[in-house]
């Protein structure tokens, strides 16, 4: 669903456009119940970073996606977003 905000630039009205995620309901879970596809993607693609406080999101679309905060050894944080089976939607 997209919610229309207008914004004042410069003594001017631009129209931004934001997503709302209206739609999705997130729970925090604990590392151990991040499915196996998740962690080992995870592992794979961040091999020496720590996992911080997961979540899984579910969609309006009844699928699931795994919210995964993470550190890593030089104190940088990111965090990634996978499906249930493991794909990397999203890593930031």
């Amino acid at each position: 669903m997209w919610r229309w905000r207008w914004a004042a630039i410069g003594g001017g009205a631009v129209m931004l456009g934001v997503l709302a995620a209206c739609s999705s309901d997130t729970k925090s879970i604990s590392n151990n119940q991040v499915p196996a596809g998740v962690q080992a993607a995870f592992d794979a693609e961040h091999p020496y970073a720590k996992m911080n406080h997961p979540s899984v999101r579910s969609n309006a679309n009844g699928a699931s996606d795994y919210v995964v905060p993470y550190t890593r050894p030089d104190g940088t944080t990111g965090q990634a977003t996978y499906s249930s089976s493991g794909e990397l939607l999203e890593d930031k």
